[in-house]
C-alpha cells in the first residue's frame, strides 16, 4: 500500500518535513491490491474512515484506477492530525493491499485566494434557501455550460477558457461527466464505460477528467458534473441506453472519484420524471446518495417540465434544479416569473432553486430579431449560444458558441468566441467570495 497526499495548490510542509494538505484542500490516499482482482468495479468495493482531529468520523469510497490501482479523495475541513484506516467489504479473500491499511496525515491553514480553500465547500445554507460555504460565507451561483469541454479541450484550451470564466466572475461550471448524444469518445479516443448489462469502466478516460476538475477549482469555480444524461434520443446517454443497476453503477464510481473535489452534483437530466419515471429516478437517487450528510445535489429537467412533487420527499435532493429553456418570447419569460418557479419555492423542505438552462441564446426560433436577457430573474449564465448562429455569438454577453451535440469543431467556436463583441464587454455585475 502507497498512500499519497494531493493539492490544488502547491502543499504545505509539515513539521516532520512530511507532505501536509492545506484546510479544503484534497486528500488523496493511494492503495495497490496484492493482487489482480477480476472485475474490480463490481466484485470489490473499499471504503476509507477518516477521523478528524475532533474525533469526528468522516467515511468515504474508493474508486478502482486500473491495474491494481485504488484511491479514495477527500476534502478534510479541520486543521491538525487526520488518521484513516480502509476497509474491504466486498474483496475475497481480504486484500492485505485494499484491507486494514491505516495511516495518518496533517491538515494545515490555507494562505492564499482561493474561494473554495478560504471559505470551505459549497454547501446548502442553514437557512435552506441558498448556497453557502461551510464558514457561512454566501455562495453566488453564476454557472456558464461547456457540456463536453473537459472531454474535448486540450490542456491549452481549457486553462484559456477557465481563464476567461474566472476573470467574468463566473462561480461555476456545468459539464458532462461521461459521452452524450453524438459523442461517444473523448479527444484521445477514450469512452467511459463499454457494454451494456454489465458495463467496464475506463479509468483513462476519467483521468482526463480529474486535471479538468482540479483546473476548475484551482480557478475558484465550483464543478457541476452531469453525471447522467437520460435523454431518450440515442443510447449513447446512459441514462437511456444502460439498465439501472449499471447507470447506478457509473454514477457511484464518479461521486467517488470527484467526492474529494468542489462540486455540485448535477445527478439526472433530462429523464422521464414522472409516473413510473419518477419511481425509477428516486431508486436511483437514493442508491447513490443513501445516507446523510448530503452534499449539494439536483436534478435537471428538461424546459419547463417541474419535478417538484415528484421529488420533494426524497432527502438526497438537497437543490431544486430546473431549466426554463433557450427560447426568450413571453411563453418562456412567463414561466419563470409567473409558473412553479416562482411559488414553489417557499414550499417546505426549503431548499436552494437554480434555473439551469435559463433563455441564453442571442436570437430564438420565435423572436429571431430580438436579443435575450439570461440575466432575468437572478438566473445563472449558463452560455449555450448555438454557433450555427453567428449573430447570437456577436451580441449574448456571454457568447459562447456551443451547441448540445458539439464535436470538436464548435469547441474550437467557443474558444474563438471569446473575442467576439459580447463576449468582451461581459463582466458580471456580481460579486462573488
Amino acid at each position: 500500500m502507497t498512500m499519497q497526499q494531493t493539492n490544488a495548490v502547491p502543499a504545505a510542509t509539515g513539521g516532520d518535513g512530511a507532505s501536509a494538505i492545506h484546510q479544503w484542500g484534497r486528500w488523496e490516499g493511494r492503495f495497490e491490491s496484492s493482487r489482480d482482482i477480476d472485475d474490480p468495479v463490481h466484485t470489490a468495493e473499499v471504503r476509507v474512515e477518516l477521523t478528524a482531529p475532533s474525533g469526528a468520523r468522516h467515511d468515504v469510497p474508493a474508486f478502482w484506477d486500473g491495474g491494481r490501482a485504488w484511491r479514495a479523495r477527500f476534502c478534510p475541513g479541520e486543521t491538525g492530525v487526520w488518521r484513516y484506516a480502509t476497509r474491504a467489504t466486498r474483496a475475497t479473500p481480504a486484500d492485505p493491499g485494499l484491507d486494514g491499511c491505516e495511516g495518518a496525515f496533517t491538515c494545515v491553514a490555507y494562505e492564499g485566494d482561493n474561494r473554495f480553500y478560504r471559505h470551505g465547500a459549497v454547501g446548502v445554507a442553514p437557512s435552506g434557501r441558498s448556497l453557502a460555504h461551510a464558514d457561512g460565507t454566501p455562495f453566488f451561483y453564476l454557472a456558464d455550460t461547456v457540456w463536453l469541454g473537459p472531454m474535448m479541450s486540450t490542456p491549452q484550451e481549457w486553462e484559456l477558457y477557465l481563464r476567461n470564466r474566472a476573470a467574468k466572475r463566473f462561480s461555476a461550471v456545468q459539464y458532462l461527466s461521461t459521452p452524450f448524444r453524438s459523442i461517444a469518445r473523448d479527444a484521445d479516443g477514450h469512452a467511459a464505460y463499454s457494454g451494456t448489462e454489465h458495463i467496464a469502466i475506463d479509468p483513462v478516460f476519467f483521468q482526463r477528467l480529474d486535471a479538468r476538475v482540479d483546473a476548475m477549482n484551482a480557478h475558484g469555480l465550483l464543478a457541476v458534473p452531469l453525471v447522467i444524461h437520460a435523454g431518450k434520443d440515442t443510447t449513447l446517454n446512459p441514462g437511456h441506453g444502460l439498465p439501472r443497476d449499471q447507470v447506478i453503477v457509473l454514477a457511484r464510481y464518479i461521486v467517488a472519484r470527484y467526492g474529494g473535489n468542489h462540486v455540485l452534483w448535477d445527478l439526472i437530466a433530462e429523464a422521464n420524471f414522472h409516473g413510473d419515471g419518477a419511481a425509477y429516478w428516486r431508486e436511483v437517487g437514493r442508491a447513490v446518495f443513501p445516507a446523510p450528510p448530503y452534499p449539494p445535489v439536483t436534478l435537471h429537467p428538461y424546459g419547463m417540465d417541474w419535478v417538484l412533487d415528484e421529488f420533494n420527499g426524497e432527502p438526497w435532493l438537497t437543490v431544486m434544479g430546473y431549466q426554463s429553456a433557450h427560447g426568450d418570447d413571453e411563453r418562456y419569460l412567463r414561466w419563470i416569473t409567473e409558473g412553479p418557479p416562482s411559488r414553489d419555492w417557499r414550499r417546505e423542505p426549503a431548499r436552494p432553486y437554480i434555473n439551469l438552462e435559463p433563455p441564453t441564446r442571442a436570437t430564438s426560433p420565435t423572436t429571431p430579431a430580438r436579443p435575450s436577457t439570461p440575466w432575468r430573474c437572478g438566473a445563472p449564465v449558463t452560455g449555450a449560444c448555438c454557433p450555427r448562429r453567428p449573430r447570437a455569438c456577436a451580441t449574448a454577453p456571454t457568447a459562447c458558441g456551443v451547441g448540445a451535440t458539439a464535436r470538436r469543431r464548435p469547441w474550437r467556436t467557443r474558444i474563438r468566441a471569446r473575442r467576439c463583441p459580447g463576449a468582451r464587454r461581459w463582466i458580471c455585475p456580481a460579486r462573488t467570495t
